[in-house]
Order: structure tokens, then sequence, then C-alpha cells
């Protein structure tokens, strides 16, 4: 009989965690495990919730404001109780928080997500960030299992007394592909309304200070590239005023705000790039080698381990001001998109399957079952 998981995560709003989420249930051995997600708060309108009720995966919601503590404890432990979860899966601090408060009977299992100490600085600024982290990593120790997205990740829990795991976060491998032929891309930029005779640069990610956006805007501005190329930035956050007016109204500057269809714009484009100062694991690097794209990206230990994974894909660049930004564009990008030879053991670790397979096995030694 198929064990029930209960997984546990704020809201569903579109995010690397959630695809996260989404990789491990899709991959589920339904003769294993079936699943079950518990919302915290009301959830947005750049909900993901469509895909898992398309998977049949039952949704439960407390829709409560965020700090409602005995509430939302009262409704984990319903929840729990109601479909008789065998093992609790939680993402994300508030989760985690009152998970370790609620003392469910169950195992449970969290990930840690990103290098939590800075992660929540750049977020939140330090005091605050201070006080969260170590309320954060204190709550883990209560938990049977906890999984890091990265080695580095991993070593930063280590260093706070958690012992920890690694499991790298996975991609749809069917969704991120490499595109079968140049016409295949020109009818998807025909789509998109995008140049046939351009080089494409794509950011996807949240316009977020971690993410060193604006100086890839200018970055980009200042390259030679720049005279025959374009940038497009997927994705929103409070920062798109500032790379607005770093962009300065160029057209050659596209901000094409959240988009549910970041693998469609990674099949059209011919390069991605990432200045993030701080990843714990960057989901978006990650389907851009899946893609087959040519990917520059910062010198960061996560970018590393890409780097090491798709060596002809991946240049890594000082992240640490714009003009290594431009010479990193001019240096390698080319005028017309080159197939890779990508290495197709590589994109076997960095699929969903493989993340969801960990995952069960995960599960399995939480709660105790012999393979």
């Amino acid at each position: 009989m198929a064990r029930r998981l209960l997984i546990i995560v704020s809201t569903l709003k579109r995010c690397g965690p959630v695809a996260v989420i989404f990789g491990v249930v899709k991959h589920l051995d339904a003769e294993r495990y079936q699943a079950a997600i518990l919302t915290l708060s009301p959830e947005p309108a750049e909900s993901d919730a469509p895909k898992f009720q398309a998977l049949g995966v039952p949704l439960f919601a407390l829709n409560r404001a965020r700090w409602t503590i005995p509430a939302v404890i009262g409704g984990i432990r319903r929840t729990h109780n109601s479909i008789g979860a065998d093992i609790v899966h939680c993402h994300g601090i508030r989760p985690d928080l009152f998970v370790a408060l609620a003392r469910t009977s169950a195992p449970s299992v969290s990930t840690i997500h990103s290098d939590l100490p800075v992660d929540y600085a750049l977020r939140y600024g330090s005091l605050a960030a201070r006080l969260m982290a170590l309320s954060h990593f204190a709550a883990l120790h209560s938990f049977h299992s906890v999984a890091a997205v990265s080695d580095a990740v991993r070593q930063r829990a280590t260093r706070h007394g958690i012992r920890a795991i690694t499991i790298e976060n996975g991609v749809d491998l069917d969704i991120y592909r490499p595109p079968q032929s140049r016409q295949a891309i020109d009818q998807l930029r025909a789509q998109l309304e995008w140049p046939l005779d351009k080089v494409v640069v794509l950011h996807a990610g949240q316009l977020v200070s971690g993410k060193r956006v604006a100086q890839v805007v200018r970055g980009f501005l200042r390259s030679q590239l720049s005279r025959r190329g374009i940038l497009v930035l997927a994705g929103d956050g409070p920062l798109r005023s500032t790379c607005e007016k770093v962009a300065g109204g160029a057209r050659n500057v596209v901000f094409l705000g959240d988009r549910p269809d970041v693998s469609r714009l990674m099949a059209a484009a011919d390069v991605a790039i990432s200045a993030s100062s701080s990843e714990g694991f960057g989901l978006s690097v990650t389907e851009a080698c899946a893609s087959g794209l040519l990917v520059l990206a910062s010198s960061i230990p996560f970018h590393s381990r890409m780097f090491e994974l798709f060596p002809n894909q991946v240049v890594l660049f000082d992240y640490r001001c714009a003009d290594s930004i431009a010479r990193a564009l001019d240096q390698y990008v080319r005028r017309h998109r080159e197939p890779f030879a990508i290495c197709e053991s590589s994109r076997a670790l960095i699929s969903s399957r493989r993340m969801s397979e960990q995952y069960q096995a995960l599960y399995d030694c939480a709660s105790g079952v012999r393979i």
C-alpha cells in the first residue's frame, strides 16, 4: 500500500522551490508514495496550483496570514491527521518553524533551498537575517532528515550542527531540451516577435539584488554585442524600475515580466546569463544547460558545479563589475547558435526524475522502510 506524503509550503507561487516540488511529485512511484500538498497562505495569481491539480494531487489550503501561529499549527495537525500522513516534507522557513512546533507523529523531512544567512540578508537586511537564520536552523534540528540542494548549502548547514545530505535539484528534461533545428528556433522567434538576425541573450529569474540584474543590463549595453543583439529579461521583482532606468529606454533591452513559458524562451534564445552573487541552486541556469544554451555565469560555487557538468556550455566570469560581463559577452557569444555536444549522462544528473528518486529513498530512510 502506498504511503501518504504530505508536502507543506507557504504557497504554490511560481518559483524555483515549487518547480522542485512539482518534479518530485510528478515522478513519485505510485506504488510507494501518494502526495498531498498543504499551503499555509492565500494563493497568489501567478500560482502553479493548476499544474498539481492536473496530476491529481489533492491540495489543502489554510489561507492564513503570515504569522497566525496557533491557527496554522492547528491546521497542520488537522490536515496531517485527516489524510493519515506517513511522512511530512517541508519547504521554506514558515513550514519548517510551524512543523517543528506542531510535533506531528509522522517523520519529517525538510529541504534547504539556499544559503540561509546570505539569502535572508539580501531579502531582509543583516539584523533580521541573523535572527531568521538562527531560528530556521534551530527548527531544523527537530527534523528526522534534512536535504540541501547543493554541497555549499549542506556545508553551511553543517556549520550550524545540521546533519544534511545533498540532493541537487532537477529539471524536466522533456520540457527543457535542445531545439531540433534552426528552423524550430526561427519559428519560436517569429511567435515571440523576436528578430531572427539578432543574438538573443536571456536572463530568467527574479529582479532582486542578489541576481545583480542591473549589472547585467549595464554590462550588456557596454558590450559590442549590444549592437547586434538584444537582452531579454524574463522575471519581475523590486529592482525592475532600477533596471529600466539603467536601460534608459534602449530598444534592445526587453522586460517581459513573469512568464510561465520559460522553456519556450530558452528554446528561442542563443545564450543565457546569470550574474548572481549567491545561489543555493540556480534552477534557471540548470534549465539553460538542459536546453542546450551557451551559459555565461558568475564564478560562484553553484555555477562552478554546472561548469563541471557542462564544460562545453558554461563560461564563468567575475560578477563584481559590469565590464567583466561585457567582456564575457563579446568574447564568447557567437552570432548564430551552434549545436553543443551535450553529454547525456550530465543531463541525467540534472533530471527531475533522478531528484525524485533520491527523495523517495530519503523518505524510505526517514520512515524506516526497508527496500
